[in-house]
């Protein structure tokens, strides 16, 4: 259902290329295994049976940027994200938590390694590509009462938005001590091996420290759970909110009644609920202030 680029590969296209060449000249694939010749092997996997192409390394692709390309990561009806590396053109490990199928995955604009993902499990949950770990679910006594169709990050990666089918959209802060704290000690740990399934793990990986190898020993970092956003509304849309996305400090958010609004959400200190009472926009412009509700009010552009 949705698809994101996050994280690194393990290595660039021409080390991997330059890797295979050596080893097929040796007449042993990267893991150490065989090969028939000496043309590139790429392993793909099907119903878990090992299917094997192969074709000629392209020289394009030796003299290519050693630059490591992103990981693909996916999800869909199952809830689990496949983290795929594309230069090896093979699923490195899976992530599950989620309980329901996912709709929406974004990666995090300034932190490379951090991905979100949101859930018809009615969730949020931050993930750890570096070190793959869950660092942290949104979800709870103020969170999304149904399905979570779309969230975006703001372009500072200082907060992020969520919509769903409750027709609530929330901002929630990455600023809390806490999930800070959280997020470093995330870099530090090894995998917890109830969310992550690791796959093909070759002799190759097990030298990067990027992705750890299934030997490493069980984490002991615990997953925070944050039940309360900064920011919280109904009154923008009446029916399913299935597109949210920030615009700079802007919000855009799109409904399935195809009503399509750009606000803008002002905080205040005062983060308690408040009255749905309207107020009046004494400004003399075409922007009405709705007052705050559940830590909040915004202007609708």
């Amino acid at each position: 259902y949705t698809v994101a680029f996050a994280g690194r590969s393990r290595y660039s296209i021409e080390e991997y290329c330059q890797d295979k060449c050596d080893s097929n000249a040796n007449g042993l694939d990267a893991d150490g295994t065989s090969t028939s010749n000496g043309d590139i092997e790429i392993d793909t996997k099907s119903k878990g049976q090992n299917n094997t192409s192969s074709a000629p390394a392209p020289a394009s692709l030796l003299n290519a940027s050693s630059k490591k390309p992103q990981l693909c990561c996916v999800g869909g009806r199952k809830g689990v994200i496949k983290v795929i590396d594309t230069v090896q053109q093979s699923l490195i490990f899976t992530l599950t938590g989620h309980s329901h199928e996912l709709y929406d995955l974004k990666s995090h604009p300034t932190n490379q390694w951090l991905l979100l993902s949101a859930s018809n499990d009615e969730s949020v949950r931050l993930w750890n590509l570096k070190v793959p770990t869950c660092i942290a679910i949104f979800a709870g006594h103020q969170g999304h009462r149904e399905a979570v169709l779309s969230i975006d990050w703001h372009p500072l990666g200082g907060y992020f938005v969520s919509s769903g089918m409750d027709g609530e959209i929330k901002l929630w802060s990455m600023k809390e001590e806490r999930l800070q704290q959280a997020i470093k000690d995330s870099f530090k740990t090894t995998h917890d091996a109830s969310t992550v399934s690791f796959a093909n793990v070759t002799a190759r990986a097990e030298k990067n420290k990027s992705v750890l190898p299934k030997s490493a020993a069980l984490s002991n970092f615990r997953t925070g759970t944050y039940q309360i956003p900064i920011f919280s509304t109904s009154k923008l849309h009446t029916d399913y909110v299935d597109c949210v996305q920030f615009c700079g400090d802007l919000v855009l958010s799109k409904s399935t009644s195809n009503v399509i609004s750009l606000w803008k959400p002002l905080f205040s200190k005062d983060l308690q609920v408040a009255t749905d009472e309207s107020t009046s926009d004494n400004s003399g412009s075409n922007a009405a202030v709705t007052t705050r509700e559940k830590g909040g009010s915004f202007v609708h552009l």
